[in-house]
């Protein structure tokens, strides 16, 4: 089973040499890699290798690098129990769904913040959190990629919305309770109407072909 497993991953890295402008992005326990990086693989123990394409799993890597041609997963072997995985064989639930209803969760609680709307303040949160073995979302391992304006105003909104999270069903690999990352973009825009828009009971929201992205529109508390 480990012979064939390899033999895949490394038929995989051959058709990559062949057609560098169609690589995918590679993904090595959830950091961005190279083809050499996993060329270099092949002396470490290989958990899993998960290939996705043209699906939302992909989409939420594109701050990450170009998804257009898929995205190679790759999990090897490490040590202790805080191992973090990109993708398991049970993911985690919420409210008995998906990270699709982990974001309507999300757009029926964020805010345009007061104060950014007071100040012209807009911009993209891509937050990226980590649902702990327990089902609870871990704050100390919140990491923020922004573009647009890097305000503090914003990336608070999103921590404030995150950190009260309700408990997850946790994910399992083999059976057992692990520790799994999660990516979500969060798109805070000024209306653009010199008349603010009336606020309504819910956020807008992009379609599932633009990353699940969450935009908030002139909200405030």
């Amino acid at each position: 089973m480990k012979q064939l497993f390899l033999t895949m991953l490394f038929a995989l890295i051959t058709i990559g040499a062949f057609a560098v402008n169609q690589e995918p992005l590679y993904i090595i326990d959830g950091k961005k890699a190279t083809l050499e990086d996993v060329n270099n693989l092949k002396n470490k123990k290989i958990v899993s290798m998960i290939v996705r394409k043209g699906s939302d799993e992909v989409r939420q890597y594109d701050h990450m690098g170009d998804v257009s041609n898929g995205v190679v997963c790759i999990i090897t072997e490490q040590e202790g129990d805080d191992m973090v995985w990109a993708w398991v064989e049970e993911m985690p639930k919420f409210m008995d769904g998906d990270l699709s209803t982990f974001v309507m969760w999300v757009m029926q609680n964020v805010r345009y913040p007061a104060k950014a709307l007071e100040l012209g303040i807009e911009g993209r949160v891509v937050a990226e959190f980590v649902v702990d073995s327990n089902g609870y979302i871990d704050t100390d391992t919140f990491i923020f990629h922004e573009t647009g304006d890097k305000d503090m105003i914003l990336r608070d909104e999103v921590i404030r919305v995150l950190s009260k999270s309700p408990q997850w069903t946790p994910g399992r690999q083999k059976g057992k309770p692990v520790r799994v990352r999660f990516v979500i973009p969060v798109t805070f825009k000024m209306p653009e109407t010199e008349t603010p828009a009336a606020p309504t009971e819910e956020p807008e929201v992009a379609d599932d072909a633009k990353l699940r992205e969450i935009v908030v529109v002139s909200f405030g508390e």
